[in-house]
């Protein structure tokens, strides 16, 4: 299951090489920059390999005739917790990333950081409709 997420997790394009192009970092922000996109990557990881898991577990649940949804909860839970560490180090790293950038920069990474989030809020949304819809089947 393992070496089947790491092509996906290493096709994952998020931009970042975008963003340091753009922001023309220092070799002392370029660490920092680089030190909190391996925590990301990190994070993102652990969130695949811990929705893999909870795949299976969710797939046998939507197959009932009545769902539990106590027992999606449970698993969508205990994704959280799974990457909750490396969610944090991640969110620690770009923290110190951004306490390194200047007025100009910290525009530019604002303006990236809500392009994403408006792109996982869609994903998120489109996630939520399809559990919904497994749901009333």
């Amino acid at each position: 299951m393992l070496l089947l997420a790491l092509p996906a997790a290493a096709q994952l394009d998020i931009g970042f090489d975008r963003l340091e192009k753009t922001l023309k970092l220092t070799p002392y922000q370029k660490n920092r920059f680089d030190h909190a996109v391996a925590d990301t990557q990190r994070a993102m990881f652990a969130i695949g390999l811990g929705a893999l898991q909870a795949k299976s577990r969710l797939a046998s649940e939507l197959l009932k005739d009545r769902p539990d949804p106590n027992a999606l909860m449970l698993a969508q839970d205990e994704l959280v917790e799974f990457s909750r560490p490396h969610v944090r180090n991640a969110r620690e790293a770009w923290l110190q990333f951004y306490a390194t950038l200047d007025e100009e920069q910290l525009r530019v990474a604002k303006g990236f950081v809500e392009e994403k989030l408006r792109k996982l809020e869609e994903v998120g949304r489109h996630l939520g409709l399809f559990i919904a819809e497994q749901l009333r089947k």
